[in-house]
């Protein structure tokens, strides 16, 4: 197949192709000026040759196209600018035809099925730097910098679950927190209470990078180190890198824990949970001027891993069996959470523990449920106070007894 020449479209070449039978039948070609457009063959005509059909695309929506948001069929019947006919010939002697087609008459057969997507991996963002550019960056600003790379299986595009990235942020900065803590006033101070300004005002950091390898997130102290580059941030986040190691094993972890104080254990625990239901590789580094590029590949089975030990270390605390016929008001079957309502009007919500969950898959809300939660007491590790928390255990549907959870 030879691109269509002298038509409206420009002087066009091959950008990727999608789709390959007996020469290309699905592709994206770009112009001298840089315009892009995905090309469909349309079918054999009767002249010897091929008719396509042609959609002119933007950046953002070949992106969408590719990684499987925007269905194939889609670019052309709901296209940004107009959809050309061309036909192109086998005998070099004829010139290539090109006409605008109103996209409502494009028929089925000139088109894949409605449910053919794409599935290509497609940054949009641009390439994060390396751990070169990463430390001349933090040495030219004078700041500590951290980077954390998500990477689920099934993402496609520079993008992440909102929820997921804003709980990993908030528990990375409240673990800075608690750790700079720590190191400024040592384990046992400021057991409770909320964190000294003097010391959250070392520890606040700013989101300065969004870019691509899966998701990156970049981060930098606000606080600039001082002449010697040292910080308390940067000694906060050497601390916090040193016990992701994924080398460590069960007792240099505790042993790391007993050193930071119950808090900042609490703190560790709670951030690990946050990586563990974002159901992502991960990937945390760090450098500053007196802290060399360091950083922690943690898989799904290295996160779990983790989160075994520090449940272990850091237990809470279980205070209260609680039994009875609920309401089942809420569930959320991605994150195993709940909300109960008792005969009395008493409301209980929190998770589901990881032994029930198997059992506790697609409960129907407003149904009613003979229940056991558990209340636990816990160290808040933000304000320094015990708080209660609740763990559903069972939940057995009243009518049939049998359980669907």
């Amino acid at each position: 197949m030879t691109l269509p020449k002298k038509t409206s479209l420009g002087h066009l070449e091959f950008h990727e192709v999608y789709v390959e039978y007996d020469g290309p039948r699905l592709f994206s070609c770009r112009s001298r000026s840089g315009q892009m457009y995905l090309a469909e063959w349309a079918g054999e005509n009767d002249n010897y040759g091929d008719d396509w059909l042609f959609v002119p695309l933007t950046p953002e929506r070949l992106g969408a196209v590719r990684s499987g948001g925007f269905p194939v069929r889609q670019a052309f019947t709901n296209p940004e600018e107009q959809v050309y006919s061309v036909s192109t010939y086998y005998d070099d002697g004829r010139r290539d035809e090109i006409q605008v087609i109103d996209a409502e008459l494009i028929t089925d057969d000139m088109l894949p099925a409605s449910d053919f997507s794409l599935d290509l991996y497609t940054a949009t963002k641009p390439p994060a730097v390396d751990r070169t550019e990463l430390a001349r960056r933090s040495r030219a600003e004078n700041r500590t910098r951290l980077r954390i790379e998500l990477d689920q299986p099934d993402m496609r595009r520079t993008e992440a679950n909102t929820r997921d990235v804003g709980e990993i942020l908030v528990g990375l900065q409240r673990l800075l927190d608690n750790v700079g803590l720590s190191k400024e006033v040592g384990p046992k101070s400021h057991a409770r209470g909320p964190i000294p300004p003097r010391v959250s005002r070392k520890m606040a950091s700013e989101v300065v990078e969004l870019s691509a390898a899966s998701f990156v997130v970049e981060i930098a102290a606000t606080e600039f180190d001082d002449l010697f580059g040292q910080s308390l941030f940067a000694d906060a986040s050497r601390e916090i890198l040193s016990v992701l190691d994924p080398q460590l094993d069960r007792s240099a972890i505790a042993e790391h824990m007993s050193q930071l104080g119950p808090r900042a254990a609490k703190s560790f625990r709670r951030f690990v949970e946050t990586l563990s239901s974002a159901n992502s590789s991960v990937d945390i580094a760090g450098v500053g001027q007196e802290f060399s590029y360091t950083n922690a590949e943690l898989s799904e089975e290295r996160i779990a891993f983790l989160e075994t030990i520090l449940n272990a270390i850091s237990p809470d605390e279980e205070v209260e069996s609680i039994e009875g016929e609920m309401t089942l008001y809420a569930f959320d079957s991605d994150r195993f959470t709940f909300g109960l309502r008792d005969i009395e009007g008493k409301t209980y919500h929190g998770t589901v523990e990881e032994q029930a969950r198997a059992h506790v898959q697609n409960p129907t809300i407003n149904r009613q449920y003979r229940a056991t939660v558990v209340a636990f007491s816990s160290l808040d590790d933000v304000i320094g106070e015990n708080k209660i928390s609740h763990r559903l255990r069972q939940l057995v549907p009243l009518d049939d007894g049998s359980g669907d959870g």
